[in-house]
């Protein structure tokens, strides 16, 4: 089974990530794995923390988020949606960590 999962790293954090991702070539990028895979997962930072996450999702058909119950706030969960609303970005699920 292993031999069906691709993975590609990043390598050196460049200096500016947000302005890097804004480059076309991550849309190119994007494209030629979408063409080559039936899934193509994105890990980025949380979505409040840093605008990273916000400039690659807007290049992807949707995010799935991941909340940790006891960490995260109802209200920054709220402020999340909000965000993803505003900028027209699809939530696909959500996966829920630390449920008793």
């Amino acid at each position: 089974m292993a031999d069906r999962l691709s993975i590609m790293t990043t390598g050196r954090p460049p200096s500016n990530p947000a302005e890097t991702l804004s480059l076309p070539v991550l849309q190119k990028i994007l494209t030629t794995a979408k063409e080559q895979f039936d899934f193509v997962l994105v890990d980025a930072p949380p979505l409040l923390a840093v605008s990273d996450p916000s400039v690659v999702a807007r290049q992807t058909d949707g995010v799935l988020l991941v909340v940790r119950l006891n960490k995260n706030p109802r209200s920054a969960l709220i402020r999340v949606r909000q965000l993803l609303g505003d900028q027209g970005i699809p939530v696909i699920g959500a996966v829920i960590n630390g449920v008793p």
